[in-house]
């Protein structure tokens, strides 16, 4: 199993609302689509005096195994999706990738 952990900033050309509204509602659903994953998790920042976080969210990721991580990268639900496409709005996020 592998699991990975993206943390997310939104573009300073988004408001915090209306980031959150596309990740969750337009980009969610097409990560969601991708049949090489196993599980997709969305944790929105919660915003309070006391925390300092510079992300504005985490998207975790769980693939059965490496062969699973390389056809992910082939697969059109990816290619077209998430990573270029209608999902993927154009200065919309930045992935931080950790695993």
């Amino acid at each position: 199993m592998i699991h990975l952990h993206y943390f997310i900033t939104r573009k300073p050309t988004l408001g915090e609302e209306e980031f959150h509204r596309y990740w969750r509602e337009t980009h969610a659903p097409i990560v969601k689509r991708i049949p090489q994953l196993t599980g997709y998790l969305q944790t929105h920042r919660i915003p309070f005096a006391s925390n300092n976080s510079t992300y504005d969210g985490e998207a975790e990721v769980w693939l059965a195994d490496l062969e699973a991580l390389a056809s992910l990268r082939k697969a059109p639900e990816f290619l077209n999706g998430a990573a270029r496409g209608p999902g993927r709005r154009k200065n919309a996020l930045t992935l931080h990738a950790a695993s």
